[in-house]
């Protein structure tokens, strides 16, 4: 909900950190598909395995997201 109004005042899900493993499945709220695309392609490029920051950017889901969280009771 915060996201979709974020976006809906014109604002952005991103700021200084880039996307991570929370935001990408909520990429698609910030850019259209054709920029997804090119995400993707990029990636491909550059990790054809898939091994650096899997998650990230493309291919990340909810699921995903809440699966490698980490929680620490480290305080």
């Amino acid at each position: 909900e915060v996201y979709a109004l974020a976006i809906s005042l014109g604002g952005s899900i991103s700021v200084d950190h880039n996307d991570g493993i929370i935001r990408t499945p909520f990429l698609s709220m910030q850019y259209d598909t054709d920029m997804l695309a090119l995400f993707e392609q990029t990636k491909n490029l550059f990790d054809p395995k898939h091994i650096f920051n899997p998650g990230k950017k493309i291919g990340g889901t909810r699921e995903y997201a809440k699966e490698t969280m980490i929680r620490s009771n480290a305080v």
